[in-house]
């Protein structure tokens, strides 16, 4: 039978430390989400309704503005928990007040068209909602080192969106670059997750069993491949809204981006989830292991 680990909150409000740690996670979820959505709308805006390449752009952009909200939701419901305790309604209501914000940003932007604003409002609440079910596991020290994996997740994505126009010129075609990008970036990223959970739980929690390393350290990939779902069923939402659909260039466009996002979702899952294993059987002593998997019954 699996037992807490020891020195991990449970049924008391966290230490100052946990909390600044979940406090830091949570802003900086915030600070993403915000900014993604102003991203959003700036490069959206329009005086009226969206024509059809306004909807392919909104429909190729929703992967960073999902991916953020499933993050805040996370992290809001984390940041409750450590700074209340684990009262059932902290961890929904984080989620809640994040999709419910994230809708208002999104009617500001797009007022013109309230179906769009409402497809993408409760598509990010949606993602909110789900994204607060990751703060629900006991242990909330690996929740933590998950959120903050996550965190290394979202550099990389700010990354690939800065470097990626400036390699276009060491390729002759542009989809040969995205390829590239969508392909190497993901190995690089779970990498750095995997490494960055084990360092991170061998400091403040050095009795995490192997399965509380995988957990920390597939989060990232779980919370980009809820992000790509729903990438994936707001696009097809939106492009319902066209009368005479996309054109075969469109389609294409959109496919193939969105299985990129889903094989690097997948690939992020993978690789951290990996290095974390490998991590675990390579650099803890026998002893250690042997230890801690006996203090878990």
């Amino acid at each position: 039978m699996i037992t807490p680990d020891k020195g991990d909150t449970t049924t008391e409000p966290g230490s100052k430390v946990q909390v600044a740690i979940s406090a830091l996670i949570a802003m900086c979820s915030w600070s993403w989400l915000i900014w993604t959505l102003i991203s959003l709308g700036n490069v959206l805006s329009m005086g009226g309704r969206l024509d059809q390449t306004g909807i392919v752009l909104v429909a190729s952009t929703l992967t960073p503005p999902t991916l953020a909200a499933t993050w805040a939701g996370a992290a809001t419901g984390l940041l409750l928990r450590a700074w209340k305790g684990p009262r059932p309604l902290s961890i929904p209501i984080g989620g809640l007040s994040v999709g419910i914000l994230s809708w208002v940003g999104i009617f500001a932007y797009f007022a013109a068209d309230p179906i769009i604003a409402t497809i993408i409002g409760a598509l990010l609440l949606t993602c909110a909602l789900i994204g607060s079910l990751f703060a629900v596991p006991h242990h909330q020290e690996k929740i933590r080192a998950a959120l903050l994996a996550t965190a290394v997740l979202m550099v990389f994505m700010i990354l690939r969106g800065w470097l990626r126009p400036k390699t276009e010129q060491f390729f002759s075609e542009a989809l040969d670059n995205y390829q590239a990008w969508a392909t190497y970036l993901p190995l690089v990223a779970g990498l750095v997750i995997g490494i960055a959970t084990f360092v991170y739980l061998r400091l403040r929690q050095r009795q995490t069993t192997l399965y509380g390393y995988v957990f920390a350290a597939a989060t990232p990939g779980l919370i980009w491949l809820i992000a790509a779902i729903a990438t994936q069923v707001g696009a097809e939402l939106l492009v319902h809204q066209l009368a005479d659909g996309l054109n075969p260039l469109d389609q294409a466009s959109l496919h193939t981006s969105g299985r990129y996002e889903y094989n690097g979702a997948m690939t992020v899952l993978f690789t951290g989830t990996v290095t974390a294993i490998l991590a675990y059987g390579l650099l803890i002593p026998k002893s250690s292991s042997k230890t801690t998997a006996n203090s878990d019954g």
